[in-house]
């Protein structure tokens, strides 16, 4: 077998712009502009990344996970791109700005869409102790790094007023964070399945029936989301839901 390859499509390709300056009797000193510049810095300073070279920065860092200093030497090595790790830091903090309005008008879809999916895990930043927030469903996602997991911050994203239906595990900080609340049916049932592990009947009456209700919601939404995707506000499916579920008891027995 002949071994696989890989090889570089991509050139450095220098730009240079034009710019003019001057002074006005009226308005003072005036400068032109040109869409490629990320500053008006002359001289040494003067000299820019281009937005494929930065987006590949971007990718070395935060997609592959090499240092600062190891993305400049890829870059020196592979396309003749001489850039220091400071350089480096100050050009990847301009970067995080540009996304800035889109991710405000991805927040505002967020606070009036009619289903919510919410989830988080540790984030490092600087220090261990923050999280990355995420918000989905089939239209968006919506990613947050919050320094405080807390019930204000979730408010904070959300908005206090969101009447939608938020979807989440069991984290305390969702408790009364919003009056529509759907709980992700995989955490019941390893909750579920911690309790029948200390059961002394191995969880006759009680838990078996939780177990075989959640598994049985399971199944039928699957059923239905295939069949009515597009059931307004899931009213159809709740009906078709609640007909094919078995009945459980109102309270748990005793062991």
């Amino acid at each position: 077998m002949c071994p696989r390859t890989s090889s570089f499509d991509y050139k450095l390709r220098v730009i240079g712009l034009t710019t003019f300056w001057g002074r006005c009797a009226c308005c003072g000193e005036v400068r032109s502009t040109h869409p490629l510049q990320v500053s008006t810095a002359v001289g040494a300073a003067g000299v820019h990344l281009g937005p494929n070279a930065l987006s590949m920065t971007a990718q070395l860092q935060h997609r592959w996970h090499l240092s600062k200093r190891r993305s400049c030497d890829l870059l020196k090595d592979l396309f003749g791109l001489f850039l220091t790790p400071g350089g480096l830091v100050e050009a990847t903090h301009r970067l995080a700005t540009k996304p800035a309005p889109e991710h405000k008008a991805l927040q505002e879809e967020v606070r009036h869409c009619e289903v919510l999916y919410s989830d988080e895990t540790s984030w490092y930043v600087g220090a261990p102790g923050h999280t990355l927030w995420d918000f989905t469903n089939p239209q968006l996602t919506l990613y947050c790094i919050v320094a405080h997991r807390t019930r204000e911050q979730l408010q904070q994203i959300i908005g206090k007023d969101f009447l939608s239906v938020l979807v989440s595990d069991g984290l305390s900080i969702y408790d009364e964070a919003s009056p529509l609340q759907q709980k992700c049916y995989s955490h019941h049932l390893k909750a579920v399945s911690r309790a029948l592990d200390s059961h002394p009947r191995n969880g006759e009456g009680f838990l078996n029936e939780v177990k075989l209700m959640c598994k049985s919601i399971v199944q039928v939404d699957r059923q239905n989301f295939a069949e009515l995707p597009s059931a307004p506000h899931g009213a159809v499916l709740q009906a078709r839901r609640a007909a094919s579920l078995p009945a459980i008891p109102s309270r748990p027995c005793r062991p």
